[in-house]
């Protein structure tokens, strides 16, 4: 293999000096003359010349050469690089809130309706796409008695389960109200009574749920609150706190006021030739075997804070054991904002699969309309361990040997994930080595699912934790009681 050009070690460019210097001696074995005596001569002047622009094609094979591999690719070549890899630049996105748009039932909210923030300097948002204030799609609304009617029944029906209030003959429309409130037990609502303007007011506990709401004919809706998606006019990443945009730009009849909840879809500027090299190997694991795999693999790389990320499926045609329903997955995550995590799970699933769980993020999709994606976090498994040791008396003991043997224990399960298991035995090991004077040592452990436990001594009797997919172990020195055996 020639030690120029592509070589064992990459691309090595042959230089203006060895190329000059081969020709020079070409000419001298063939001619007998040495032209690097005289620099002014005709021979001499035209074969570095020729040196030159042989120099210049080598720089371009190397520049060609180069342009193929992300680590050293620039600018657009660096896009065509990443292409052999099934990846492509990050171009910039808005970023996207979920506006609580308040006013009357059936007011059309337009593409392009513009509201802004209220810091300064400002910063203006327009609405996603068409959309509606409506009550068959809305987080918020206030109904209103249209007339007292004596003994009559008025209904509210909320995601199609009706309340119904048989009012009585000496009624008012308060007392009609408090009768309605108290018919609704639906624990997704919040349910209260304005006296001040008599309105039975019916709000989602989930902020970022929407339901239907319909009532009977003497009933009608003072306002509602729709959840309508709005994304910056720039494309950046752009975060403000729950309730900073309430300004409204493009006046609409009947659209009286909005406010956004806190947790946005954040966008980005356009990835830079730096970025896209540091995120390059990153999304290269993304193309895993299984969906599973890259929704897991997108999470922890991309939202902060996540600890651990696990995910199942029920790939058969009924409820599985565990609860899922058919043809669904359910992702367990440790850390992390909801809204992020939620819009991980919507990218890397596959198109018809269902999410579970009990977190539910309304997600604007890629067409704009909004997507409700499911997981869970994992619950809370509290561990007590008993640490029983006895000593060794041809050797001594550290004095502080209670506080090493609990630090040890705390390091060894300092990496616990949701969803692992516990093997106690496995730091008798470690103990032994930090620990000097132990003859013997044996651990047994106790869980609950509150903190507030009191175990006995004979309540003691776990040498292995098992733990549920959708829980995670919690130690604290305080649960961990050492004790001599003499």
């Amino acid at each position: 293999m020639s030690e120029y050009g592509i070589t064992d070690k990459g691309f090595v460019r042959k230089r203006y000096d060895t190329i000059y210097s081969e020709l020079k001696d070409d000419i001298k074995d063939n001619l007998g003359v040495d032209i690097s005596i005289n620099p002014q001569s005709y021979i001499n002047v035209l074969v570095s010349s020729f040196a030159d622009k042989i120099a210049a094609l080598w720089e371009l094979a190397e520049e060609v050469y180069f342009s193929h591999y992300p680590s050293t690719a620039e600018g657009i070549n660096l896009d065509y690089a990443c292409q052999f890899g099934g990846l492509t630049r990050e171009e910039g996105t808005p970023t996207k809130y979920s506006i609580l748009c308040t006013g009357i039932d059936g007011t059309a909210i337009p593409s392009g309706t513009r509201i802004a923030s209220t810091t300064s300097p400002q910063i203006y948002f327009n609405a996603a796409q068409d959309s509606t204030i409506t009550r068959t799609s809305c987080n918020k609304i206030s109904i209103r008695t249209m007339a007292v009617m004596g003994e009559t029944s008025y209904t509210v029906y909320l995601d199609d389960t009706a309340y119904t209030y048989l009012s009585l003959s000496d009624d008012n429309k308060l007392d009609i109200l408090q009768g309605i409130k108290n018919s609704i037990v639906d624990d997704a609502f919040k349910v209260s009574v304005d006296t001040e303007n008599e309105l039975l007011v019916i709000e989602s506990v989930n902020a970022y749920l929407s339901h239907s709401v319909d009532m009977s004919e003497n009933l009608t809706s003072d306002s509602v609150t729709s959840i309508i998606v709005f994304e910056s006019e720039e494309f950046a990443r752009i975060q403000l706190t729950e309730g900073a945009i309430t300004e409204i730009v493009t006046t609409i009849a009947g659209f009286t006021s909005c406010t956004n909840l806190g947790i946005p879809i954040y966008g980005r500027e356009r990835e830079t030739d730096d970025e896209l090299r540091q995120s390059y190997a990153k999304r290269q694991s993304y193309r895993s075997s299984t969906m599973l795999e890259s929704i897991t693999s997108a999470i922890m790389n991309n939202v902060d804070e996540v600890s651990s990320a696990v995910a199942f499926e029920n790939d058969g045609d009924e409820t599985d054991s565990e609860g899922r329903p058919p043809h669904s997955i359910e992702v367990v995550v440790d850390g992390g904002e909801d809204a992020a995590i939620a819009q991980q799970i919507l990218y890397y699933k596959a198109a018809g699969i269902q999410t579970y769980g009990s977190v539910v993020v309304n997600v604007p999709s890629m067409y704009n309309e909004t997507i409700a994606v499911k997981f869970n976090r994992p619950t809370s498994l509290y561990v007590w361990l008993k640490v029983t040791v006895v000593k060794n008396p041809d050797e001594a003991m550290p004095p502080n040997y209670e506080a090493l043997i609990k630090d040890t224990i705390m390091d060894y399960v300092e990496d616990i994930t949701a969803g692992e298991n516990i093997v106690i035995q496995k730091v008798i090991s470690p103990i032994n080595t930090a620990v000097s004077g132990i003859a013997y040592l044996s651990i047994l452990g106790y869980t609950s699912t509150s903190s507030a436990s009191q175990p006995s001594s004979s309540d003691y009797t776990l040498t292995y934790i098992s733990v549920s997919s959708r829980q995670k172990a919690f130690f604290d020195e305080d649960r961990i009681k050492v004790v001599i055996d003499d």
